[in-house]
């Protein structure tokens, strides 16, 4: 319980520490702010399709700040579910901005496994795995939207490190 309280204290320090430095920025910027998405992501260790949900503050037209949330649809193993739950604050540095973005990113990644028995017999199990996130993605303005493609490497220097492909549409709010 100590561990998730500690995951907890550390997600709403970023929250805020990403907010803060947003807001500082705001005066700076020459379009939106927000950049909000959903998507659908696949992770090779959680063999399973997932949703995701993600925001960035623009600091300046190079840089991001925010993260997204993914959570894999459960797997049937057997006499149980194992679910995956992905967290991740990430920085996005923009590459190249011309007829599409290029930007690689960096970041945080708070992984959480569980197994669900289907039978009283056997206490439920969870794992929560801190690890970085490094990678690169893709967006295409289609002017409603922008479609974005990610690939990176989440949970690197734990046992839930994987590689994580997703795909989806971001707003300007």
């Amino acid at each position: 319980m100590k561990r998730a309280t500690k995951v907890g204290y550390l997600l709403v320090g970023l929250f805020f520490a990403t907010y803060s430095a947003g807001f500082a920025q705001m005066e700076n910027l020459t379009k939106n702010n927000i950049d909000a998405g959903l998507g659908l992501a696949y992770g090779s260790q959680a063999e399973q399709l997932g949703i995701n949900v993600n925001a960035y503050i623009v600091l300046d037209p190079k840089f991001r700040v925010g993260g997204g949330l993914t959570y894999y649809f459960p797997e049937d193993v057997g006499a149980a579910d194992e679910n995956w739950f992905a967290i991740n604050f990430n920085g996005q540095y923009l590459f190249y901005d011309e007829e599409y973005r290029l930007y690689g990113l960096a970041g945080l990644n708070i992984a959480i496994v569980g197994v669900n028995f289907d039978s009283s017999e056997f206490d439920d199990i969870s794992e929560t795995y801190l690890g970085l996130n490094v990678g690169a993605g893709i967006e295409y303005n289609i002017n409603l939207a922008d479609l974005f493609g990610e690939l990176k490497i989440t949970g690197v220097g734990n046992d839930a490190d994987q590689l994580v492909l997703t795909a989806g549409v971001r707003f300007d709010i």
